[in-house]
């Protein structure tokens, strides 16, 4: 979807955009897409333990530019 008037694209502001997750593209090792962190296990990194599971991510960082430096992770604890 584009638009070549300002007032068209005025109206998309704060618009939700859906990607399918099939159009989403690839990426390198150690590099997730933030869905796919949703649901994770979380354990322990000393005992291997799982003592969580993640239930939202809160991108921090300059929303601005949507270039977020890090993801605070909600986590259900057992």
């Amino acid at each position: 979807m584009g638009s070549s008037r300002i007032y068209s694209a005025e109206a998309l502001r704060d618009a939700k955009l859906l990607v399918p997750q099939s159009d989403r593209p690839e990426l390198g090792d150690d590099k997730y897409h933030v869905l796919d962190l949703l649901d994770l296990k979380v354990y322990n990194q000393l005992t291997g333990e799982a003592v969580g599971v993640v239930v939202n991510v809160i991108p921090a960082g300059n929303h601005e530019t949507g270039n977020f430096s890090f993801l605070y992770l909600k986590i259900i604890f057992h």
